[in-house]
């Protein structure tokens, strides 16, 4: 599967965001960099089973930063 640049841009985005938590939440991040990163358009936001953060790039990308760091937190 090729990933197009948006889809690139989604996930370095939620890369940046988790690198934020190790600063300012390490044990929020500790449990969020474990979780798998999937894309997932089938959904309309995000998703998690434990195992996988499902997220749709669309709403990754229209996220403001501090936004997308509580999502990942939440997850």
């Amino acid at each position: 599967m090729t990933l197009t640049m948006e889809d690139k841009q989604a996930k370095n985005r939620l890369l940046k965001a988790r690198a934020d938590m190790v600063l300012n939440h390490p044990f929020f991040a500790s449990l969020a960099m474990r979780l798998t990163l999937t894309e997932d358009r089938t959904c309309r936001t995000a998703w998690t089973d434990g195992k996988t953060f499902g997220y749709n790039p669309d709403y990754i990308n229209m996220l403001p930063r501090e936004k997308l760091v509580g999502l990942s937190a939440h997850t």
